[in-house]
């Protein structure tokens, strides 16, 4: 990949005043993204981690786009095949579908969830969800989650 100098939307967004993108600019970020998601799911993959920090931003060297650069997704590193089978609660939790944290079976749509996330937080300058029972939630299964591990070191250690 090649060298992205304008960073990702995270820290062009830190540095804005009022910390919020102009709607046609946001409009024609949001769409690149879309289009990048697309080719990734069409290969039958579902990327998980869409978020601010993973959506990479060039400037354009034909000058071409409206806003003068181009997009890039990156950090594939959840990125697994779509099937009838997913269900990793994975991901960055500000962005997460419902279904993730309902560890129900999820499909590509958690990818469009994350991006009407990540619209919002660009046009607005906030997350869309912040209440405390969203977060209250993430932390009791990360509580589970813990001790789960913790009684499979101690059931390896025992044997």
């Amino acid at each position: 990949m090649e060298y992205c100098d304008k960073g990702n939307i995270y820290s062009v967004q830190s540095q804005r005043e009022n910390a919020i993108f102009d709607f046609k600019e946001c409009i024609h970020i949001i769409k690149s993204v879309l289009d990048g998601l697309s080719h990734i799911h069409s290969k039958n993959l579902i990327h998980r981690d869409i978020k601010a920090e993973n959506i990479l931003l060039l400037t354009d060297p034909k000058k071409v786009e409206p806003y003068g650069y181009l997009t890039k997704i990156c950090d594939l590193g959840f990125c697994r095949e779509d099937d009838d089978n997913v269900n990793t609660f994975c991901g960055t939790t500000s962005y997460m579908a419902p279904e993730i944290f309902r560890k129900s079976v999820y499909c590509h749509k958690v990818d469009i969830w994350a991006v009407g996330v990540m619209m919002f937080k660009m046009l607005f300058g906030d997350f869309p969800f912040k209440s405390r029972s969203y977060y209250m939630k993430v932390s009791i299964w990360n509580m589970k989650l813990t001790l789960n591990v913790i009684k499979v070191l101690i059931s390896k250690r025992l044997r």
